[in-house]
């Protein structure tokens, strides 16, 4: 597969996580119990990406542009899409780009 540009998105994911967690803790700590559930389903989706992403095989050969290409693309578009999950399933009823966004 795309080796070592894999492992950056993991890395990513796992930071959105680490941060998703605290946002969960920030939400019981000044009682905010609304929105709650979606930021325990970001903290699980990026959780499993993470992971999913962490135990890839990386392959010993030199990457290609394309890889790193194909890298940077899917951290552009997968990285906002776990990010806009609290926004979409909020009670401001915000539309589906108006949150990935």
């Amino acid at each position: 597969m795309f080796g070592l540009q894999i492992r950056y998105l993991s890395f990513f994911f796992g930071l959105i996580s680490i941060l998703s967690f605290f946002n969960i803790i920030y939400s019981y700590y000044f009682n905010l119990y609304l929105n709650l559930d979606t930021y325990y389903l970001s903290l699980f989706l990026s959780s499993i990406m993470a992971i999913l992403f962490y135990i890839l095989k990386i392959s010993p050969k030199k990457t290609s542009i394309f890889q790193k290409i194909l890298t940077v693309f899917l951290g552009y578009i997968l990285l906002p899409l776990i990010l806009s999950i609290p926004f979409y399933l909020s009670i401001y009823n915000l539309t589906f780009i108006n949150s990935f966004f």
